[in-house]
């Protein structure tokens, strides 16, 4: 087992998301895929997360006044 420098955090479905190690940062490509591969978000109770991955979930997420207090930042004025 490699050294940890974060907890890899398992999913509720076993899916391993372990973004503070050195093979996800060479290679986070196969990570974010299987995550937009998922109709759902994926919570990670270590970190104490829900994470979006794909673009409609995270743009409904942004637009929903209740989750997001401030749009500053994450959207253009026009865009809003």
């Amino acid at each position: 087992m490699p050294h940890l420098i974060a907890p890899a955090e398992a999913s509720e479905e076993g899916f391993i998301f372990a973004p503070l190690e050195p093979d996800f940062a060479a290679d986070p490509y196969a990570a974010y895929a299987r995550l937009r591969a998922r109709e759902k978000l994926t919570y990670f109770a270590d970190f104490d997360i829900h994470l979006a991955s794909r673009f409609e979930d995270v743009s409904a997420i942004v637009m929903d006044k209740t989750m997001v207090r401030s749009l500053d930042g994450l959207v253009p004025p026009e865009e809003i």
